[in-house]
């Protein structure tokens, strides 16, 4: 499992090939779009985004505490990654409430 993550959650390895890397991608964009995000009143997008954020989050902090050496470093740098994101989506809130 923890191989799994690794490779879902976008570390890079030096044989990715184009197949795994446009599945990653295709990923990436089911992400609604910022500004899908900030325009009207729905919180719904904002509260999805967040949770699957915080669900993959989650799942790498496990693989920092339990993984191998090697898996735990990966991890901890997309942990670092998603807590970045989490961050930037909490900041665009509450800019959003101010405008």
């Amino acid at each position: 499992m923890e191989d799994s993550l690794l490779s879902e959650g976008g570390a890079a390895s030096a044989g990715v090939g184009s197949v795994d890397l446009a599945s990653r991608l295709d990923s990436l964009l089911t992400y609604p779009s910022l500004g899908r995000l900030l325009e009207g009143d729905d919180r719904a997008l904002v509260n999805d985004m967040r949770g699957r954020l915080m669900k993959r989050l989650r799942a790498f902090e496990r693989v920092v505490r339990q993984g191998n050496p090697q898996d735990a470093a990966r991890a901890a740098r997309v942990v670092r990654a998603y807590t970045l994101t989490i961050d930037f989506l909490a900041e665009l809130e509450s800019g959003r409430g101010k405008g």
